[in-house]
């Protein structure tokens, strides 16, 4: 047989009800946070925007703290990237290739190794 609640039994389980969901949402709120400044940080780290996501899924960005201010811990998730960046180099975009020689260069010549 249930037993009827007081009033202010009911005022104490809503209070409960709120807070823990309005933590449920920070925690969401923080994560994504967290996700999305952990993307800028990866493309920052020139590591290829397709693979972004699959890069991140290898990193552990659950010991990243966001402030009461929603700022992340941009010194912890720096070394986080960059510790992956060493980890998994084959993310990375290619390195910037030096130029060819121009037709200048070449003083009219073909391209070596190509006919003409």
């Amino acid at each position: 047989m249930p037993i009827a609640m007081g009033e202010s039994e009911v005022i104490a389980a809503a209070r409960e009800k709120t807070q823990d969901f309005t933590a449920a949402v920070t925690l969401v709120l923080m994560t994504k946070l967290v996700a999305a400044d952990a993307r800028i940080a990866a493309a920052e780290a020139k590591v290829r925007p397709e693979r972004i996501a699959a890069f991140l899924r290898l990193l552990d960005l659950d010991g990243i703290d966001v402030d009461e201010k929603g700022e992340v811990d941009a010194k912890t998730l720096k070394r986080i990237i960059e510790g992956g960046v060493k980890d998994y180099p084959e993310f990375l975009a290619p390195a910037d290739k030096p130029a060819g020689q121009s037709g200048g260069d070449m003083n009219g010549r073909p391209p070596q190794g190509k006919p003409k």
